[in-house]
């Protein structure tokens, strides 16, 4: 409980914009002696990763690349989830 409820602090104060990695490293510099993988895990099961994330693509700008959230919904039955995908040409 004690690592959880720093991970929230810590979100709030870097408005979201930390991963787990280096989520991690500030729990280390805080002096938790924590692994990566749990960190990550608590994260996600709190929904507190970063959603977006951008990926240089040299002279021609940046492309976006977003998560897929419809793979971690739980679907039981017909019409629950729709998926589509719109691509543009640059």
């Amino acid at each position: 409980m004690h690592v959880q409820s720093e991970i929230q602090r810590i979100t709030l104060e870097h408005r979201g914009q930390y991963g787990y990695r280096r989520m991690t490293a500030e729990l280390r510099g805080r002096g938790m002696l924590v692994n990566h993988k749990r960190v990550s895990r608590m994260m996600r099961d709190d929904n507190l990763i970063v959603a977006t994330h951008e990926w240089p693509r040299g002279r021609r700008g940046r492309m976006e690349m977003h998560v897929n959230l419809a793979g971690r919904m739980k679907v039981t039955g017909t019409n629950q989830l729709w998926v589509a995908d719109i691509s543009v040409p640059q």
